[in-house]
């Protein structure tokens, strides 16, 4: 499905090569006010669930969701930082597979969707009052999912759980060497 397909979502970044050092690979530009772009600093940071969407020369390859502290900027952060550590496959993975798009030359872009905060009884130890509460983003995000798997046939490329696929062979042995390596590491320092 293309991205232009989609009337909820705004462009929020762009994922580019690291030029650095850093075991890491990829990194994000922020479409943010004081780099010369529309979004305030305090969207990006919002702390209310969000849905994002990685997106691959105008195709949209992964659909996920996230109530990460430090808004999308946190929910992106182990991707541009998971070449450390003990990462899950999937944040192992996907920075993988997005430098693997970038060194073809494609274009990679983040996209968002954020959750509406809605007047709501919230309930307390004494009783309930209404107040201001975001929607779960895990009903966009699997809202989002069904529409894609609706009009396109299936799940997202990227979505391997979803579409109960394992996650490339490399990926995963190279998930485990760093995660054993990184329990040896942990092991000596004791």
């Amino acid at each position: 499905m293309h991205i232009d397909d989609v009337s909820t979502a705004m462009k929020v970044g762009d994922v580019v090569l690291r030029q650095d050092s850093s075991n890491n690979s990829i990194k994000v530009e922020w479409l943010e006010e004081k780099n010369g772009y529309h979004i305030p600093l305090s969207v990006l940071k919002d702390n209310s669930g969000r849905v994002y969407l990685i997106v691959i020369d105008g195709v949209i390859k992964k659909i996920g969701g996230s109530q990460a502290q430090g808004g999308i900027k946190g929910t992106w952060s182990p991707y541009c930082g998971a070449m450390n550590g003990s990462p899950s496959v999937r944040t192992y993975g996907i920075p993988l597979l997005i430098k693997e798009q970038l060194d073809k030359g494609c274009k990679v872009e983040i996209w968002m969707i954020t959750s509406e905060e809605v007047i709501a009884p919230v309930k307390g130890l004494f009783g309930e009052e209404k107040a201001k509460v975001g929607i779960d983003f895990k009903a966009i995000e699997n809202k989002c999912k069904d529409d894609y798997k609706d009009k396109v046939g299936d799940y997202p490329e990227w979505n391997f759980q979803e579409r109960n696929k394992p996650w490339p062979r490399w990926i995963q042995e190279g998930c485990n060497k760093l995660n054993e390596e990184t329990s040896k590491k942990s092991k000596r320092n004791r």
